[in-house]
C-alpha cells in the first residue's frame, strides 16, 4: 500500500520541528501556529557570551544573496574589459588584467595571505583602485605601474610611490569634485597587494631564465623589480576613523520608534555585531540553534568577509524567537526577508532624529548618516565597555587582528588596568578547578565513611569481611 503523499505544508512543518523541537510544535498544519507558552526562556541580560571559529564541513547550503550587486558588478565590468581596459596605456591594462586574473584563481597569492580565490567584492575593489592608480601614475610622473623592459628609469620610485600617497592622504590629490580621499588607506593596500604580486610573478620568470641559461648558450637577461613597498604602511596614512555612535540606553529609547521588523532586525545588529549588509542579509533561520535557552548564530564561511564563527545572543535571543514565531519563518527562509539596506538606514535615520535630534555624536558622524553598519562599531564597543575577553570578542566580529577593538578601545577610554573587583566578579578557571576538586574529595571522603559503617555493621553480625584490595 503505497503510503500517503506528503504536502509541502507537512513538509515545512516537518523541517521547523527538526528545527528545534523545544521550542516549536505544530499543533494544527492546515495554520501552522506555534505555541507561545513553549518559549519560556528569561530575557538574556546577562553577558556571558561565547565565540568560536567554525569548520565549513556543517554549513547549510543556503542560497547567497548579492544584495550590494558586487558579483553582478564584476562580471559586468570582466565582460566588458575582456580585450583591454579603455583610458590606460596597454601595459598598465596588461599586467592589471593579469593581476586579477590571479587573484581570482587564487593563483601567485602571497605566503602570509589568505590562500583561495578572491571573491567578486574583493576583486571589484582591485580592479577599481589599481585602474585608478594606473591613471594617476601616467598624468602625474608619465609613467607606467611597472617597468618597460630594458628601460630602468621608466620604474616607479620609491619616493615617487610615498610622495603620490601622502598628497592623496592630505587632499593634494583630491577627486574631480574636490573632496579629500577618505580610502587612501585602500589605496595603499592595494597597492602593496599588486607590487608583491609583481615581484612574486617576476622571480618565478627570474627562476625560468635561470634554468634556460645552464642548457643554452645565448644567455637571457633577467629583469630586476626594486621592492617599492618595503617602507609602504597603509597605517601611517589612517585617520581616525569617524561613524556614528550611540549606547545601548539610546538604542533602547529609539526602538519604539521602529516598526516590529526593524526592532528585531536592529538589536539582532547591535547583540551580533555581523557585518552589514552581506553578513545580516544571508543568514538564514537554519543559521540558528537552541540550546540550553541561548540562540546561536553560525556565520558561514562563504557569507562572512573573514571566516565562519558562532556565538551566542545576549540581548535578545527571546525577541529573535519571537520574530521567527510571528513571521511563521521556516528553515529555508532568510531570517530577515524583508531587509533592504537602504530602506532600512532610511528607517533608522529618521527614529533616531525624531528622538535626538540631528545631533553629530561622539563617533564624529551625525544620526543622520547612521546605516545599519553602525551597530557594528555601537554593538561592539558597548561589549568592550564590559571588559569582555578580547579574542572572545575579536572571533564574534571576526576580525583576523585586534586592530579594530584596538580602536574602539583607545575612543572608550578604556586603559589596561586591572582591579581586584574585575577578578572576583567572575572566578578563575584555577578557582573552578579547585572547587571542583574539593568537591570531589567530599564526595570520596563521605564514601569512605559509609564503607567504613557498612564493614563495621558486617563484623558485628559476624560476616567475614574479605580484603580484596
Amino acid at each position: 500500500m503505497k503510503s500517503p503523499a506528503v504536502t509541502n505544508v507537512e513538509k515545512n512543518a516537518q523541517l521547523w520541528q527538526q528545527m528545534n523541537p523545544r521550542i516549536s510544535e505544530v499543533e494544527n498544519t492546515d495554520t501552522l501556529k506555534v505555541h507561545s507558552s513553549l518559549i519560556e526562556t528569561p530575557l538574556n541580560t546577562g553577558l556571558i557570551f561565547k565565540s568560536f571559529k567554525m569548520e565549513s564541513a556543517g554549513s547549510n547550503k543556503n542560497e547567497v544573496v548579492d544584495l550590494s550587486k558586487k558579483i553582478q558588478a564584476w562580471t559586468s565590468w570582466k565582460e566588458k574589459h575582456k580585450q583591454g581596459i579603455e583610458g590606460i596605456s596597454k601595459i598598465n591594462s596588461d599586467i592589471i588584467l593579469s593581476y586579477l586574473s590571479d587573484m581570482e584563481r587564487g593563483l601567485n597569492t602571497g605566503k602570509r595571505s589568505k590562500k583561495g580565490k578572491r571573491s567578486p567584492r574583493r576583486l571589484g575593489g582591485l580592479a577599481f583602485h589599481m585602474v585608478k592608480l594606473a591613471k594617476f601614475f601616467e598624468e602625474r610622473f608619465n609613467k607606467n605601474l611597472i617597468m618597460t623592459k630594458g628601460r630602468p628609469k621608466s620604474c616607479l620610485t620609491r619616493e615617487e610611490v610615498h610622495e603620490f600617497f601622502e598628497e592623496m592622504s592630505n587632499g593634494t590629490i583630491a577627486k574631480e569634485n574636490g573632496e579629500v580621499y577618505k580610502s587612501t588607506p585602500d589605496f595603499v593596500k592595494d597597492f602593496i597587494s599588486f607590487w608583491n604580486w609583481y615581484m612574486r610573478v617576476i622571480d618565478e620568470e627570474n627562476e625560468r631564465i635561470d634554468r634556460q641559461n645552464e642548457d643554452s648558450k645565448e644567455k637571457q637577461e633577467k629583469t630586476f623589480v626594486p621592492d617599492l613597498v618595503k617602507y609602504l604602511s597603509r597605517g601611517d596614512f589612517m585617520d581616525t576613523n569617524n561613524f556614528t555612535y550611540f549606547t545601548y540606553e539610546e538604542l533602547k529609547m529609539v526602538i519604539p520608534e521602529l516598526d516590529e521588523g526593524d526592532r528585531a532586525l536592529a538589536l539582532f545588529l547591535f547583540d551580533s555585531i555581523v557585518r552589514s549588509p552581506n553578513e545580516i542579509a544571508n543568514i538564514y533561520v537554519n543559521d540558528l540553534t537552541f540550546e540550553n535557552d541561548e540562540v546561536w548564530v553560525n556565520v558561514r564561511k562563504e557569507i562572512s568577509k573573514t571566516y565562519e564563527r558562532k556565538f551566542n545572543l545576549i540581548l535578545c535571543g527571546d525577541i529573535i524567537k519571537e520574530h521567527i514565531r510571528k513571521n511563521r519563518l521556516y528553515p529555508e527562509d532568510r531570517l530577515f526577508p524583508h531587509y533592504f539596506p537602504k530602506t532600512f538606514n532610511k528607517h533608522l535615520q529618521k527614529a533616531f532624529i525624531k528622538v535626538f535630534g540631528n545631533k553629530v555624536t561622539q563617533g564624529g558622524k551625525a544620526f543622520s548618516d547612521i546605516t545599519g553598519y553602525s551597530f557594528r562599531h555601537s554593538g561592539c564597543c558597548y561589549l568592550r565597555s564590559k571588559r569582555i575577553n578580547l579574542d572572545t570578542l575579536r572571533v564574534r566580529g571576526g576580525w583576523k587582528t585586534f586592530k579594530r577593538i584596538d580602536y574602539y578601545t583607545k575612543f572608550l577610554g578604556l586603559d589596561g588596568r586591572i582591579s581586584k573587583d574585575m577578578l572576583n566578579e567572575e572566578p578563575s578557571v584555577n578557582e573552578s578547578l579547585m572547587k571542583l576538586v574539593e568537591r570531589q574529595n567530599e564526595e570520596l571522603s563521605k564514601m569512605r565513611e559509609r564503607m567504613a559503617t557498612l564493614l563495621a555493621e558486617k563484623a558485628v553480625n559476624g560476616i567475614e569481611v574479605r580484603n580484596y584490595a
